[in-house]
């Protein structure tokens, strides 16, 4: 546990250590998506908030356990703009308002679609704000940064051998799984 005056310092070093967005407007070329890891400090403890899609037959995660986000969209003119709205749409969370950005990861692109960049923006919010359940979304949970890091496994999962993170009989892996480890490395080091 941490008091709120070392979690503001903690988040002033993650910043430091993130990297700043270069925002190009709609001459970017390719497909593109953002996606939203949002930290909040409760209790003296560090969060981070994992959506679970719903099953559609036609989305390629359907069903799996992502940060909220989505796909670019024309009016969104940057990658900023499409995660605030795609957090928003899902959770219900006006990032503009209630969150403080932090600053990105690096992009990761998606085994089963390597064509799409996704960048995860970095955001901390406060305290236990409100998430709504969106329509592309069937739950949504926070998980304790130590709880993330003690769930870290190696497992036979859809037939391969592949290191996930186990939470509650939550299955965090794929790129999710790559997003999460980057981050655990810049706020593990701090």
């Amino acid at each position: 546990m941490v008091s709120s005056e070392v979690a503001e310092q903690v988040l002033e070093e993650l910043r430091k250590r993130l990297s700043r967005p270069v925002f190009q407007g709609l001459e970017e070329r390719g497909k593109k998506a953002a996606v939203g890891v949002l930290l909040r400090v409760v209790n003296g403890v560090f969060e981070v908030l994992f959506i679970k899609r719903v099953e559609d037959k036609r989305d390629p995660w359907s069903g799996q356990v992502a940060f909220p986000g989505g796909m670019f969209e024309k009016d969104d003119l940057n990658v900023y703009r499409t995660v605030l709205r795609e957090v928003y749409e899902e959770t219900g969370i006006n990032l503009a308002k209630k969150g403080v950005f932090l600053g990105v990861l690096r992009n990761f692109h998606p085994r089963n679609m390597p064509s799409l960049t996704v960048t995860p923006f970095v955001f901390s919010v406060k305290g236990r704000c409100k998430v709504r359940i969106g329509r592309e979304i069937s739950s949504f949970f926070w998980v304790s940064v130590p709880e993330l890091m003690q769930g870290k496994r190696e497992i036979y999962y859809r037939g391969t051998k592949r290191k996930v993170f186990l939470f509650r009989g939550e299955i965090i892996w794929g790129m999710t799984y790559r997003i999460v480890d980057e981050f655990l490395k810049k706020i593990d080091s701090i």
